[in-house]
């Protein structure tokens, strides 16, 4: 569904290489309370209304979401707690995206993290590369992982 709702974007569009990326998350994060049935908890995000993300990196920024925002509402929240929260904020600056994730979940060992070879960890850690992200991940007190990217201006019909 996420690569989907980019295509409707793209087609909404007057460009075929940028989709404004708040739409884009603000739909998928819809999808995705209504797909977990997430009544436990909330989801803020922070971006700036006028952000648009090339589709070679929008692709990749929203298959990512997705899996941190499943795993949260799967793994790390307490089902019976109101307090449930998620924080997603992306800025760009001078030629590079910064986002931050975090989750309000027990956290877990974050020694176990580098021996988690489970396909969501996986899918986060390719997903990174393919966005070529610098990235750290804080796991004591809930998820919290910060990342950023340099923007691409190559367009979709360019190889990735």
């Amino acid at each position: 569904k996420s690569i989907a709702q980019v295509h409707e974007l793209l087609y909404n569009t007057d460009s075929f290489t940028n989709i404004p990326f708040d739409k884009y998350l603000h739909t998928l994060t819809s999808s995705i309370s209504q797909t977990l049935d997430s009544k436990n908890g909330v989801i803020n995000l922070d971006i700036d209304k006028n952000l648009e993300i090339n589709i070679n990196q929008a692709i990749p920024l929203g298959l990512l979401l997705n899996e941190l925002i499943t795993n949260s509402f799967k793994y790390a929240f307490d089902s019976t707690s109101k307090n449930n929260l998620i924080h997603f904020s992306l800025i760009f600056k001078d030629d590079t995206y910064y986002a931050k994730y975090y989750d309000s979940g027990a956290g877990f060992d974050k020694a176990k993290l580098n021996n988690l070879s489970s396909l969501g960890s996986l899918l986060i850690d390719t997903l990174l590369q393919q966005l070529e992200a610098d990235f750290s991940i804080e796991t004591e007190s809930g998820y919290h992982i910060e990342f950023s990217f340099k923007e691409i201006l190559s367009g979709s019909h360019s190889n990735f």
